[in-house]
């Protein structure tokens, strides 16, 4: 199971469209919640619960972490 990495959601979310909207729709709607804590939230909801949105992000990961 992978563990959260500010910098991977934050490439995830800059190549992907869908993350990209979620990321943005909720920090419109929670304004006092800080862009870190949108992204563990998206990451929890999101990249753990979907195995291909998993895949991708452990792929990001291990990129970033060359």
């Amino acid at each position: 199971m992978p563990t959260f990495n500010e910098k991977v959601m934050r490439n995830l979310v800059k190549k992907d469209r869908y993350l990209t909207f979620v990321f943005n729709d909720l920090l419109k709607r929670n304004e006092n919640i800080s862009e870190k804590n949108v992204l563990e939230v998206i990451f929890n909801s999101n990249i753990i619960e979907d195995s291909s949105l998993e895949l991708i992000y452990i792929t990001e990961f291990q990129n970033v972490n060359k």
